[in-house]
Formats: structure tokens, sequence, C-alpha cells
């Protein structure tokens, strides 16, 4: 074999290991950036959690005290409605559908206020539970970069997305220098500037240039 030829067979194949390698980086920026940014909602979600449950419980709180007064004057129109006699009868009947009605708007506001509560609950369990597949995540992913976590994910992922970065970009440059030393040998063969082509078509118009297969 033509050592040209070689030389740009070789560097063909540096080429390749290196694009799948940037291709590796960018997939794992992207992923350090997405775990990142569920990390910050997380958080804000967290930071707002103690004042959205006690918001909750004291609609609860109220909602519990409505219940109450709306059952005791359901009560007390019961009672005048046992009491009430001829033509007063009807009015402490009406007053007793009212107050019937009022109870049941009043559960009905306990209800949702006791809902909102276990909506809240929920959604606490389901980012604690996140919380904890996203430091399992980081740490995973420490292991392979060597920038252990040691705080929360968000801060953990800005370091190691800088890194990610530093990393991509020495190998995009050396794949510039393999391009570049690929463009050079193929244009001592091919006798023509071959710039702008990428390694394997450098390494077919060798092969077509020394007759090689």
């Amino acid at each position: 074999m033509h050592p040209l030829l070689a030389s740009v067979r070789e560097l063909e194949q540096r080429d390749a290991a290196l694009a799948a390698t940037i291709d590796e980086l960018v997939a794992l920026e992207n992923e350090i950036a997405a775990l990142r940014a569920r990390a910050a909602a997380v958080a804000a979600f967290r930071e707002q959690l103690p004042s959205a449950r006690a918001a909750a419980d004291e609609e609860v709180e109220r909602a519990e005290a409505e219940v109450a007064r709306r059952t005791e004057a359901v009560r007390v129109a019961q009672t005048d409605v046992g009491r009430a006699r001829d033509d007063a009868r009807t009015d402490a009947e009406r007053a007793l559908a009212t107050a019937e009605s009022s109870l049941r708007t009043a559960t009905s506001r306990l209800g949702r206020a006791r809902m909102e509560v276990a909506r809240a609950q929920r959604q606490a369990d389901e980012h604690d539970a996140e919380t904890d597949a996203l430091s399992h995540r980081a740490n995973e992913l420490a292991s392979s970069l060597g920038e252990p976590p040691g705080e929360d994910v968000e801060h953990w992922g800005s370091r190691a997305r800088a890194k990610v970065f530093a990393d991509r970009t020495h190998a995009e440059a050396e794949r510039q220098r393999v391009i570049a030393e690929a463009e050079e040998l193929g244009s001592i063969v091919v006798g023509e500037p071959l710039a702008g082509a990428n390694v394997s078509v450098v390494r077919r118009r060798v092969e077509a240039a020394l007759g090689a297969a």
C-alpha cells in the first residue's frame, strides 16, 4: 500500500472516532443541561412548597369552621321548623332549605380544600422522588466525568457541563487538524486543492489517483 494512502486511511479512522466522540459529548452536554433545568424546577417548587402547604392547610381550617357554622345553622333551622305553627312554618321551612343549601356549598368547599392538600402532598412526594432520580443520574455521569457532585445537581451540572464543553472543543479542534492533514496529503497525491472535502472523500480521491482498491 502506498504510504500516503495508508496515512489518509489512518486519518479517516481518527476522523470517524473523533466524530463519534463529539456526538457523545454533545449528547452528554444536552443531558446535563436537561438535568440542571429539572433540578432548578424542583428547587423552585420546594422553595414555594412551605407557603403553598400553609395556604392549603389554612383553607381547610376555614372551610371546616364554615361547615361547623352551617351545620349548626341547619340544626337551629330544623328546630325552628319543629316549633313553627301555621303560617310561620312556611318561613321556617324556607330558612331550613337555605341553611341546608349553604351547608352543601360549605361541604363542597371543604372537599376541594382537602383535595388541594392531598394534591400538594402528592406533588411533594413526586418531587422528592425526582430529586433522588436526578441525584442518582448525576452520580452516574460524575463517575465517568471525574466531576463528583458533592453539592446539589444544579451547581454540579454547571461545572460538569463546562468540563464537557472543554472536552468537546478540544475534540473538535483535533478533528479539524485531522481534516486539514488529510486534505494536505490528498492534495499532494491528486495534484489539486482538496480544501472543504471530508476525509472519506479525500481517501476515495487518493485511492482513485493511485489506482488502489
